[in-house]
């Protein structure tokens, strides 16, 4: 059992420059974790244990029975991670428009890792997405999870101020298959 938390902050238009945005969180901070009850209890083979005399000529097979010991796992620290993102929005015009993100993210259990995105929107319906992820610490390319993300959206007006989007993202992976997400939501 334990309590984390989430906190973060963000600002609009971030030096008075329209369409800079900026935003820092902390995710999982708490305390160390330590893990206990039945799942660690393990039971024996009850096959015996071996018994010598004091000259050592003649050994004695002691039967048990089944025996229960509890493991005692070792505590560990959250999976904390501080993440500083920073985007701008550039509309070219009244149907075109330009999001560029970056995301620096540093966790204790994995390498810092750099984020990139970019997004254009035509007539704020529908959007094409791009990204990249960087591990420069990183060296080993088998261990990389993922690097190439792309995707889409489209945003359908329906009656009463309510809207339908719509949204795809494929993500390359190198350890595991590609993945594939598709989402839907309802927003008024």
């Amino acid at each position: 059992t334990n309590v984390t938390f989430n906190t973060g902050i963000s600002y609009s238009n971030l030096a008075n420059i329209d369409g800079l945005n900026m935003g820092i969180v902390i995710k999982n901070l708490g305390f160390k974790s330590s893990y206990a009850g039945t799942g660690l209890t393990v039971a024996s083979n009850g096959s015996g244990v071996y018994a010598y005399d004091p000259t050592g000529q003649t050994t004695t097979l002691l039967r048990t029975g089944q025996q229960f010991y509890q493991i005692q796992a070792a505590s560990e620290d959250p999976p904390t991670t501080l993440e500083l993102g920073v985007g701008y929005h550039y509309a070219i015009d009244k149907d075109n428009a330009i999001q560029i993100n970056g995301t620096y993210q540093n966790s204790n259990y994995f390498y810092d890792e750099y984020r990139i995105g970019l997004e254009y929107g035509f007539e704020n319906m529908i959007f094409l997405r791009g990204g990249y992820i960087f591990t420069p610490d990183l060296t080993d390319t088998d261990s990389k999870e993922s690097t190439l993300t792309a995707g889409f959206g489209l945003k359908i007006g329906l009656s009463s101020g309510f809207n339908l989007l719509v949204d795809y993202s494929y993500q390359k992976r190198i350890l595991f298959s590609d993945t594939h997400s598709f989402g839907v939501t309802l927003a008024f």
